[in-house]
């Protein structure tokens, strides 16, 4: 092996580990639909991707998270009054060690995952608690806020 391979193999091989580790967090393939996803295809919505993601090490310690399984939704119809703009938001199913757990990470839904490669995302999610588990609406698209906030307070079950 030349010292010139040897230099490149030395400057590439962090950039294929860390791409490696990222790979194996993120699945990316058609798992179950869980019932709220259910109920949010009941109402006009389809899933585009859906997978098992590994809480990272913010959230772990953060909110003790446990375990995450993500549904890209998109919407049948386009939004009323405009063209060929369709709703899209992520539910993500976010289950923790307690009930007050998930409540926390709600009451903090806005604070920003510090590994975010979009740190605008966090004003534009909401969610609802069902015992340990935590249902989180979020979208990339500000016009699509009112829908996510709409369909998640439908969906979140009625207390007392």
């Amino acid at each position: 092996m030349t010292r010139i391979t040897l230099i490149i193999l030395l400057l590439i091989a962090p950039a294929l580990v860390a791409a490696c580790k990222k790979q194996s967090t993120t699945v990316r393939q058609q798992i179950p639909l869980i019932p709220v996803a259910q109920e949010v295809q009941r109402r006009g919505y389809h899933v585009e991707q859906s997978g098992l993601l590994e809480p990272n090490d913010w959230e772990k310690s953060t909110f003790r998270m446990r375990s995450k399984k993500w549904f890209s939704f998109r919407a049948d119809q386009p939004l009323p009054n405009v063209r060929n703009t369709y709703c899209r938001f992520r539910l993500i199913e976010e289950t923790y060690d307690s009930g007050a757990d998930a409540q926390d990470r709600l009451t903090r839904i806005h604070l920003p995952d510090p590994s975010e490669e979009q740190m605008y995302t966090p004003g534009l999610r909401t969610g609802f608690r069902v015992g340990n588990v935590a249902y989180v609406f979020q979208t990339d698209g500000a016009i699509f806020l009112d829908e996510i906030k709409r369909l998640a307070k439908e969906l979140a079950p009625r207390s007392g």
